[in-house]
Parts: C-alpha cells; sequence; structure tokens
C-alpha cells in the first residue's frame, strides 16, 4: 500500500531512475564516488584464528568498517544523493535506527552540497551520542521523533508523512 500522497513522488522518481539507468551516467558517476570517496571495493580480510578453530575451510570478513562512514550505508546513501542531485532536489531526507545510516547521509549531503533531515527514534536518540554528535558536526537537521519503543517504525513513519508533505522540496 503506497498513500495517494506519494504516488506522484514515486512516479517522478521512477522516471527519473529509469532514464538514469538507461544513459548510464548516473553508474559510472555513482562507481566514481563509490572507489575515490567511499573507498570500495572494501578489501578482504583473512580470518586466521577463526579458520584454525573451526576448520573445514578458509574463512574471510569483508571489511565494511573501511569504507567511508564505517557502513554499507555510505553507497545507498551516495546513490540517492546522486539521483536527488540530477532531479533537481538540494535536501536529502531519511530515518535511522542505529545512526549509521543518518551519518551516510548527512555525509554524502555534506561532500554535495545538499541538506539533509533525519528523523529518529527518542528511544534511538537517547542511546547513539557518538552517532548524533556526527550528524551534528555534518549539519544534519535531526527531528526526534517520540516513540516508546518503535523507534524505527515511528522514525520510518514521520520521514514518509514529511516526504508526502513536501514532495518538490525533498528527496527520500
Amino acid at each position: 500500500y503506497v498513500t495517494e500522497a506519494l504516488w506522484t513522488p514515486l512516479e517522478e522518481l521512477d522516471v527519473a531512475f529509469r532514464k538514469e539507468m538507461s544513459e548510464k551516467n548516473l553508474i559510472q558517476e555513482l562507481e566514481h564516488w563509490l572507489r575515490h570517496w567511499v573507498g570500495r571495493p572494501t578489501e578482504l580480510s583473512y580470518l586466521n584464528g577463526m579458520t584454525s578453530k573451526y576448520g573445514g575451510g578458509r574463512l574471510w570478513a569483508k571489511r565494511e568498517d573501511h569504507a567511508h562512514t564505517s557502513s554499507f550505508c555510505s553507497s545507498l546513501a551516495m546513490g540517492y544523493g546522486l539521483l536527488a542531485k540530477r532531479m533537481g532536489f538540494e535536501v536529502l531526507t531519511g530515518e535511522t535506527a542505529s545512526g549509521a545510516y543518518g551519518v551516510a547521509l548527512g555525509s554524502v549531503a555534506a561532500s554535495l552540497g545538499m541538506e539533509c533531515k533525519v528523523f529518529i527514534g527518542r528511544s534511538d536518540y537517547e542511546v547513539l551520542g557518538t552517532a548524533v554528535d556526527r550528524m551534528r558536526l555534518l549539519d544534519v537537521d535531526i527531528d526526534v521523533v517520540p516513540s516508546e519503543n518503535r523507534g524505527r517504525h515511528a522514525a520510518i513513519s514521520e520521514a514518509l508523512q514529511h516526504w508526502a508533505t513536501h514532495s518538490d522540496e525533498v528527496f527520500y
């Protein structure tokens, strides 16, 4: 189910995405940013100790902690940011529960010269001091959503409502 208020923004997003994918320009630019800004591809690290302990095969770990903002979120956020910029938007908006996506979205917005608004449930906000501090350093407009135990759910609901009422100004 999608609320009627989001039909037009979703159709516009679909048209823009299909256009960019057919022209291959967005993919080329995204690949450039992923390599030179995010630090992709991240390396694999051989886990000698675990391999010895568990045997049966060689164990490896993908080092996502070496990517900019220390998570996969930076790749997703960069894709959103580039598409939003190409569509003429100046504000990125999203939600976060762990803080990682808020930091990644704020980093992308700062890098692309955009503004950023992130919704976060109060319960998450109160325990994510470092991530919240990083978002503030990136000039992210943090909207704390009252919530008891529905942190991410409440933040998503608020972010979607914000997008529905400001779809001509913000990209979600």
